[in-house]
Order: C-alpha cells, then sequence, then structure tokens
C-alpha cells in the first residue's frame, strides 16, 4: 500500500492510498507468453498467478482471488474466457488482451474528511477555547 497526503481546504484531510489488486491470472497461450504476461504485471507492483498447465475456461467461472485475467490468444478462446469471467458471482472481472496497465494491478482510494461544514478548523476552533 502506498498512500500519499494531497493539499486540501483548511482543516481538511485528503488522503490518496493504492492497494495491489488480487492476482492477475496469466493464461498465455503458453508458459512463455504467460510468465511474459506475469513479467509486465509485476513490473507495474501487481501480483501475478500463472496456472500450471492450460485453464479451461469453464474454471474462471469458479475461481477465486484473482482481480482478472490475460489472453493474448485467438479471439474465439478470449471471447470464451470473457464470459466465463462475466458469468461469476459477483463483480464481472476484466479480461485483459493487450498489455495490462497501473489500474489492472492496483485500486485507487481517495479519502477527504472535510472540516469546514463544522466551523473550520478543528485545531484552531480548540486552540480558542
Amino acid at each position: 500500500m502506498k498512500t500519499t497526503d494531497l493539499p486540501g481546504p483548511t482543516g481538511g484531510s485528503n488522503r490518496l492510498s493504492f492497494f495491489a489488486r488480487p492476482d492477475v491470472l496469466c493464461l498465455g497461450p503458453g508458459a512463455a507468453c504467460a510468465a511474459a504476461q506475469a513479467e509486465a504485471v509485476t513490473a507495474l507492483g501487481g501480483r501475478a498467478r500463472v496456472p500450471a498447465g492450460r485453464i479451461a475456461p469453464e474454471a474462471l467461472t469458479g475461481a477465486s482471488g484473482i482481480s482478472g485475467a490475460i489472453w493474448w490468444g485467438d479471439d474465439e478462446t478470449a471471447r470464451a474466457y470473457a464470459q466465463a469471467l462475466s458469468a461469476r458471482t459477483g463483480p464481472i472481472l476484466p479480461l485483459i488482451t493487450g498489455m495490462p496497465d497501473a489500474g489492472h494491478a492496483f485500486l485507487e482510494r481517495h479519502v477527504c474528511i472535510d472540516t469546514t461544514a463544522s466551523g473550520g478548523n478543528a485545531q484552531l476552533l480548540a486552540a480558542a477555547e
């Protein structure tokens, strides 16, 4: 996790945090291609999972602990993988058919605490008493 304090109004707090997503499943095709996919994900600071051997599209429907899958092969198999990912319970996970980007590796969370509605800077108000 990486957190950065951002500028904001007096008395407010703005924090931007980045969290690693769950593993991205690297499907290849083939071991060399899956290794290249894993290298691309880890270079972004993400987590990659390379399965031992080929994964049937139907297996993705019940796979857990993943945030998406990468496939650089034929369109027919890509369609089957995408349909399996969309048939999962919960959020629909992406099938990445190109190079992954930072959005595939990290979640971004911005938390803003604004004290202006309570009269401004809480520290200044406390000091005034």
